[in-house]
């Protein structure tokens, strides 16, 4: 898959992740024949679409950043901003109050607003499924695909489901420390074997500020910019791209005039004299950067399946969290039977609700429709918090593992 130009240490590497990470050879085989085809056709998205089936656990993680030196670099900033990162060794801050109000309409306390999965029942730990848009924890970061690490400073990787909501809901603020995972455990019968989704890509960057790149500089001379080490009043000590050479790496790959260069194959550079930061940028043939942008990111376009059901779900003010080839999870605005009837979402999107047990087909249209057309889309219906339940009316077995917060 490397051109004759890529340092054998690379190639070592690149071997030695995808055997570690893909140890079944029938595997390895259709892994590699999948970059085979990739190189043939530049195809980025089959490629992704491909790639999520690979990903089908947070331990496989790490295949994004082995396919990455493979990946043209043209396509480096779509690629990244639809791959999942390895989770941060420091896990981020997200602080969340509410008032200890009881809610004016059932006489429960404010929700947080959003929603986890797992616990060590279940042989997992605990993922946030979903974050209701404009609450508390939406507006803090929370994210579908985020790991709760500790809560109030308990480790919780012990913990049942009971356990955590015991601790959660006996507090008015919690202060979580959460991994950014990107995927969420599914498991609807209690034998069945645990599975894992892809959050959408549009919730997959609702809060990164950066974007990684991976360039192969080992012809062509260097990277192609230069840097100035003397950044704004709020970031004096950023290192910025100050000019970016015609037909360079760096304009290939995408980076402009006032981008900020964060970190040089892991090393961060705010803050290094000049002289070091120079050294950062030439050590190696091969850098992989972590760039803030100047400029917003384009909005790279899906396919037609997942803007199918992004729409949907914005028609409905439900939790985009899936990616195409699975069943997304919705949240509808109003109480609506699972057995059939009709529903009154967000500015009246949801037309009718059909079907039973716990998937439903349900007939979206915008909001205004345009000319009365009507969408149609398959979700899988979470079952709520029992006090939820009980007020939608549901009647699901207890049979799925997500607590409501």
């Amino acid at each position: 898959h490397f051109d004759m130009t890529t340092d054998m240490r690379l190639v070592k590497s690149f071997w030695e992740a995808v055997e570690q990470l893909l140890p079944d050879e029938d595997e390895r085989n259709r892994f590699h024949s999948m970059l085979r085809e990739y190189r043939s056709s530049l195809d980025l998205e089959r490629l992704l679409r491909e790639m999520r089936r690979f990903v089908n656990s947070p331990r496989r993680i790490p295949l994004y950043e082995a396919v990455r030196p493979l990946i043209p670099l043209r396509h480096q900033i779509a690629y990244d901003a639809r791959a999942l990162r390895p989770p941060s060794d420091r896990p981020a801050l997200v602080q969340l109050q509410r008032s200890g109000a009881a809610s004016s309409a059932f006489g429960e306390p404010e929700p947080y607003g959003f929603s986890v999965r797992g616990g060590a029942e279940h042989g997992i730990g605990f993922y946030v499924t979903y974050v209701r848009p404009r609450s508390h924890a939406w507006e803090q970061g929370l994210m579908p695909g985020d790991e709760l690490v500790r809560v109030n400073g308990f480790r919780i990787d012990r913990a049942i489901s009971a356990e955590l909501a015991d601790l959660v809901r006996s507090r008015n603020d919690l202060s979580l420390r959460v991994r950014r995972v990107g995927l969420i455990p599914r498991r609807i019968v209690p034998d069945d074997p645990l599975s894992w989704e892809h959050i959408s890509p549009e919730l997959l960057n609702t809060h990164r500020d950066t974007v990684r790149v991976f360039l192969n500089v080992r012809d062509a001379g260097g990277v192609g910019c230069s840097v100035a080490s003397d950044g704004p009043p709020d970031r004096p000590n950023g290192v910025f791209i100050r000019s970016v050479k015609v037909g360079s790496p760096a304009e290939q790959v995408g980076l402009e005039v006032g981008d900020e260069l964060l970190e040089a194959n892991g090393q961060r550079l705010s803050g290094l004299p000049h002289s070091a930061t120079v050294v950062a940028l030439k050590a190696s043939p091969h850098l992989l950067l972590t760039v803030r942008k100047a400029r917003p990111l384009p909005d790279y376009p899906t396919d037609e399946d997942s803007a199918l059901a992004g729409s949907a779900a914005a028609a409905a003010s439900v939790s985009p969290i899936y990616e195409e080839g699975s069943s997304g999870y919705a949240e509808l605005n109003s109480a609506s039977s699972p057995t059939g009837g009709r529903g009154s979402g967000g500015g009246g999107g949801v037309s009718s609700v059909v079907g039973g047990g716990s998937t439903v087909t349900i007939d979206l249209h915008k909001s205004p429709p345009p000319g009365g057309r009507v969408t149609r889309g398959e979700f899988q219906l979470e079952r709520p918090h029992p006090a939820t339940a009980a007020r939608h009316g549901d009647t699901f077995e207890e049979q799925e593992i997500t607590t409501y917060f």
